[in-house]
């Protein structure tokens, strides 16, 4: 199904100013997965990994867009059925990886980085209240070496658990922009 988390995904809880953040990341099992058992994911090399070291490497490059301040906790799996999406919890961890960045984070932010998939569908990893400053929008190729970059290099490589909504490993960057969020905006009461 499009636009599906079809499949399974990692769902990780982070600090922030207002509050714990959820992000959730579409993965690819390797085989199928046995609740309470730690399941091997596909990376797009088609090689498998231990779910709590290919998530680390993702962290890796994903902790410089925080402040060392903000800390990646419970990640949790679930599989999902295909034809309900049903969710089944398969295995949680304690991720206990901080952020890297000396500069704040700020508060009420947004970060998205947009990808294109070998299916044609799209992978948007949004980052809340990050170092990011809102209103800025950013086309690749990024600056060598910047954060953005990096994260490129990694979402697009052979060793990404991450993919598409589609079901397919992403290949070609989009954008990369930050705004102010509605949603915690609203959440503050402003």
């Amino acid at each position: 199904m499009a636009n599906s988390l079809a499949g399974g995904f990692i769902r990780n809880t982070y600090t922030g100013d207002n509050g714990p953040h959820h992000a959730i990341y579409p993965i690819k099992f390797s085989a199928e997965p046995t609740p309470g058992v730690e399941p091997s994911l596909d990376q797009k090399d088609t090689t498998s990994i231990l779910a709590t070291v290919g998530f680390a490497e993702f962290l890796a490059v994903l902790r410089p867009f925080f402040n060392t301040a903000t800390k990646f906790g419970l990640s949790e799996i679930y599989k999902v059925d295909a034809e309900t999406e049903e969710r089944t919890f398969i295995y949680g961890w304690d991720a206990a990886v901080t952020g890297s960045a000396i500069a704040a984070n700020i508060e009420l932010s947004m970060a998205t980085l947009t990808y294109k998939t070998i299916g044609g569908g799209g992978l948007k990893i949004v980052m809340m209240e990050g170092i990011t400053l809102p209103n800025i929008k950013f086309y690749p190729p990024y600056t060598v070496d910047s954060v953005e970059a990096d994260l490129t290099a990694y979402i697009t490589s052979g060793d990404t658990i991450i993919i598409g909504r589609d079901n397919t490993y992403p290949f070609a960057p989009i954008t990369f922009g930050c705004k102010t969020s509605d949603a915690l905006r609203a959440k503050a009461g402003l």
